[in-house]
């Protein structure tokens, strides 16, 4: 958070990472907070290993409700469940990228909710316990688009998938 305060003016100094990367748990879901609004225009955002003191439901819920137009949401191992990606997947329709490497929490009940995204090109499931490979192999399948990683890292596009890390914007182009 102490870089983007550079670029997002309305953050506040008392809501930055401090020197020895410790957060104030207090005050985790007010700084996520305060980041969404002060960057509603951010296009990409990691919150990856984020523990389950800083990265709640609530904060989840104020990023999808600010950052409208982010494209890249990286949340790899941290605690977000079905309910905090389901408010950023309602929230965030120009999601293109999502990593949900590793949380733990999510159920295979997310998997419909990611298969309906309008734009998400690119869904990394790799390592999430509740989703097995079966099920993402059907996800290609409901939306030929989509390109999943699945449960043992292997990558999985439907018969309409344009998705190649050569060539993704990462989320810069229309």
């Amino acid at each position: 958070l102490k870089s983007l305060k550079l670029r997002c003016v309305n953050l506040d100094d008392t809501n930055t990472v401090n020197s020895d990367g410790a957060y104030p748990v207090r005050d985790a879901d007010v700084a996520l907070a305060e980041l969404a609004q002060a960057c509603s225009n951010l296009l990409k955002l990691n919150l990856s290993r984020c523990g389950d003191f800083f990265l709640s439901r609530d904060a989840l819920r104020a990023i999808a409700l600010k950052c409208t137009l982010l494209r890249d949401l990286d949340l790899s191992w941290s605690p977000a469940d079905d309910a905090g990606v389901t408010a950023v997947l309602d929230g965030c329709h120009e999601l293109r990228m999502l990593s949900l490497q590793g949380c733990k929490q999510l159920t295979t009940d997310i998997s419909e909710r990611l298969v309906r995204a309008p734009n998400l090109l690119w869904c990394d499931l790799s390592w999430v316990n509740n989703i097995d490979p079966d099920r993402s192999a059907e996800m290609v399948v409901e939306n030929p688009r989509l390109c999943v990683v699945e449960y043992y890292g292997s990558s999985l596009s439907g018969r309409e998938s344009r998705w190649s890390p050569m060539n993704f914007d990462g989320g810069r182009a229309g």
